[in-house]
């Protein structure tokens, strides 16, 4: 008989991600798409993330501080002069836009 297989979810809060960031990421699906074009991408500038994504300025900036929050994303400012900020993705981002679970990757 084979074993039935289960939502790692159970894991990602064991690893140090709260559930109430985990409910966070599950229901604003562009959380997920934003992880999805950083994995396939790399790291990247605001604009290029614009671009891509096609969501409105305001609504990737809250995005990314969400994921940034969340230890999911990396913020690093390259230069001061002109400012230039670069977003990755984490080892922690990676491991949940991996995740094999139906109902976390249905959203994206």
């Amino acid at each position: 008989m084979q074993k039935a297989k289960f939502c790692p979810v159970s894991e990602k809060v064991s690893e140090g991600m709260s559930l109430q960031d985990l409910r966070q990421l599950i229901k604003g699906h562009w959380h997920l798409s934003t992880l999805e074009i950083l994995k396939s991408l790399g790291a990247s500038n605001f604009n290029r993330l614009y671009d891509i994504s096609g969501l409105n300025p305001k609504t990737l900036t809250a995005v990314l501080r969400d994921l940034v929050g969340m230890g999911l994303v990396k913020r690093q400012v390259v230069s001061q002069h002109p400012l230039a900020v670069s977003y990755s993705i984490t080892e922690k981002g990676i491991g949940i836009v991996s995740l094999d679970c139906p109902f976390i990757t249905s959203s994206i």
